[in-house]
């Protein structure tokens, strides 16, 4: 996404196109404790339509990536898909230490494979 290296240490997540590869930073602490933050991430789990547990998820993913790049929620919303939003809400909590670090998939998530 960006000539320059992350300013600050994550997990990879690849969202392809022309965003590509993003290193996904775990939340500051005053990003923490901002209310529509913790709203997000407790709406994450809560019942509703999945446009609205895909808005909780953008209202921490969103900050989150833009502690490494200049990325606007317009651009968010145009590259974040069901293939990728899972792995951009573990790689958030699991960086902000709200739930255990595991290994991601490489490359395009989701990505068609050939037959």
């Amino acid at each position: 996404m960006s000539a320059l290296p992350p300013k600050f240490a994550g997990i990879p997540v690849d969202l392809g196109g022309e965003i590509g590869p993003v290193i996904v930073p775990g939340l500051s602490l005053g990003q923490m404790e901002d209310p529509v933050i913790q709203a997000g991430i407790a709406g994450i789990s809560k019942a509703g339509t999945a446009a609205e547990r895909m808005n909780a998820a953008l209202a921490f993913v969103l900050p989150a990536l833009q502690r490494n790049y200049p990325i606007t929620e317009t651009v968010l919303r145009v590259h974040v898909d069901t293939n990728n939003l899972l792995p951009l809400i573990q790689a958030v909590l699991g960086s902000s230490g709200m739930k255990p670090t595991r290994e991601l998939p490489s490359g395009n998530v989701g990505a068609a494979t050939p037959k």
